[in-house]
C-alpha cells in the first residue's frame, strides 16, 4: 500500500479513498521499507566473503557486526511516501524497523549460503588432498 494524495493504493493498483487520519503509518512504513529499501551491496559482498571463510570461525565476528549495524540510506526516489520519512515520526519508525528486518534477513541468508558453499568447498579440497 502506498499513500498518494490522500488515497491509498494497494499492491494491485486499486485506489481506495481514505482519510489520512485513518492510516496506520507504522505499518505503511514497514511495508514501504520491504518494497523500496535497497540493501547496500557492501553488506552482501561482506557476508559472502565472511560466510565462505567462516570455517575458520574468526570471520563470523565481522559478519555478525555487519548484520547488526544499523542500515543507512533511507531515502529512495522509488518510494512514493519518501516525504513521510521527514514529516511523520511514526512512519519513520516503521520504515526503520522494516529496513533492519530486511537487512538482517538478507545478511543471514547470504552468510549461511556462502558458509555452506565454503564448507563444502573446503571439505572437497581437503578430501582431494587426502587422496592424492
Amino acid at each position: 500500500m502506498s499513500l498518494s494524495q490522500n488515497t491509498l493504493v494497494n499492491d494491485q493498483g486499486v485506489t481506495n479513498a481514505a482519510k489520512i487520519d485513518t492510516i496506520d503509518y507504522y505499518t505503511l512504513g514497514t511495508q514501504d521499507a520491504k518494497l523500496f529499501y535497497k540493501i547496500d551491496p557492501g553488506v552482501i559482498i561482506g557476508e559472502v566473503i565472511f560466510g565462505a571463510t567462516s570455517i575458520f570461525i574468526l570471520p563470523a565476528i565481522p559478519a555478525i557486526a555487519i548484520m547488526l549495524s544499523p542500515p543507512k540510506m533511507m531515502h529512495t526516489l522509488n518510494n512514493p511516501n519518501d516525504k513521510l520519512l521527514t514529516t511523520n515520526p511514526t512512519y519513520r519508525n516503521g520504515y526503520e524497523i522494516g529496513m533492519k528486518k530486511k537487512k538482517r534477513k538478507v545478511a543471514k541468508i547470504t552468510f549461511f549460503s556462502s558458509f555452506i558453499a565454503g564448507f563444502y568447498g573446503f571439505a572437497i579440497f581437503a578430501l582431494k588432498g587426502l587422496h592424492d
